[in-house]
């Protein structure tokens, strides 16, 4: 990466952020715990439960927050 670039933002942050939540209640919403949530936003990953990741698309689509918009890459 190129000094003073910022990376794209996970696609989990930026349907946590759409929501309006903290990481620990957006991690109840989901199942999972603050950790998870926290390293699937530093990490740029996603969630490997279908449950989870059904969830995340539900509230993007709500919240007019596309994967297009980040950078991620598969769990």
């Amino acid at each position: 990466m190129i000094v003073g670039m910022k990376p794209k933002e996970s696609f989990v942050f930026a349907v946590r952020q759409a929501v309006g939540e903290t990481q620990e209640v957006f991690a109840d919403r989901l199942g999972v715990s603050a950790r998870s949530v926290k390293r699937y936003e530093l990490e740029n990953t996603l969630p490997a439960s279908k449950a989870v990741l059904r969830i995340l698309e539900s509230l993007a689509k709500k919240h007019n927050v596309s994967q297009d918009q980040s950078d991620f890459k598969a769990n």
